[in-house]
């Protein structure tokens, strides 16, 4: 029968314990064969190991074989070791939410880029200030206007896949805020873009405004902005915080 110790640096002891972390120093005694098997987690350090290898030794020299486990590990040490590792990460999923390592990377990714789209969405949107303006009427070529236009267009639709990806992401791992969040940002994306899809009809073009130059009142650009600022912040900002808080709780499984 195996006995489990885990080595306590703190206190330098070793304890037996019924669960292993990645930062652990572990000691599998197998009374009957009087060994020592000693096991370092990927995530502690040689130094630690040294320590818990020397307190052992001053404690059963002469006594009792002392193994420092390397690539090659028994069969029946790699199971108790799988078995106790297998127990406390199912544990830590079950309470952070998401249960698989794919789901936790692609949300991530995903919810990182909706972000950096949403910002150059909404620089693009600014980009009216540097235009000619003349007596409080801004005047941009035709062309430039759908370049402009559609840039926004694009930018929104990108957001609006990925938060449709996320909400299938929080169904799947049935992720209360993610599915909220998701749908927030569904219904306000596709609002924008029907919104935006207005093209020439969005503002109403002054005098002197031809089909290759549109003379629009500043005034009228500067309520577009604060509406297109305002609905994009209404998810942005939810979404900004779920990813502080999701790398907090999930980083050791997204990097």
């Amino acid at each position: 029968m195996l006995r489990t110790f885990v080595f306590h640096e703190d206190k330098n002891s070793w304890i037996e314990e019924s669960q292993l972390l990645l930062h652990d120093i572990g000691a599998f005694l197998d009374e009957e064969k009087k060994k020592i098997y000693l096991w370092k987690g990927p995530k502690s350090t040689q130094e630690k190991l040294e320590k818990g290898y020397q307190h052992l030794l001053s404690s059963y020299k002469d006594k009792i074989q002392i193994m420092i486990l390397n690539e090659k590990i028994p069969s029946e040490i790699k199971e108790k070791v799988d078995e106790m590792l297998n127990s406390i990460i199912f544990e830590e999923e079950a309470s952070l939410g998401f249960s698989r390592l794919s789901t936790i990377r692609l949300y991530f990714v995903l919810t990182l880029f909706l972000i950096i789209l949403s910002v150059l969405n909404l620089l693009n949107l600014m980009r009216y200030v540097n235009w000619s303006n003349l007596e409080g009427k801004i005047v941009i070529n035709a062309t430039n206007y759908e370049i402009w236009l559609n840039i926004s267009i694009i930018l929104i639709l990108i957001c609006l896949i990925i938060f449709i990806i996320n909400l299938i992401i929080g169904i799947v791992e049935i992720e209360n805020q993610v599915i909220t969040f998701s749908s927030i940002g569904v219904l306000i994306c596709t609002g924008i873009l029907l919104y935006l899809t207005q093209g020439i009809f969005l503002f109403l073009f002054q005098e002197r405004s031809t089909s290759k130059s549109y003379v629009i009142l500043q005034n009228d650009m500067l309520l577009f902005f604060i509406l297109n600022c305002f609905a994009v912040l209404l998810y942005l900002i939810p979404n900004s915080y779920k990813i502080i808080t999701f790398a907090k709780n999930y980083r050791e499984y997204i990097f």
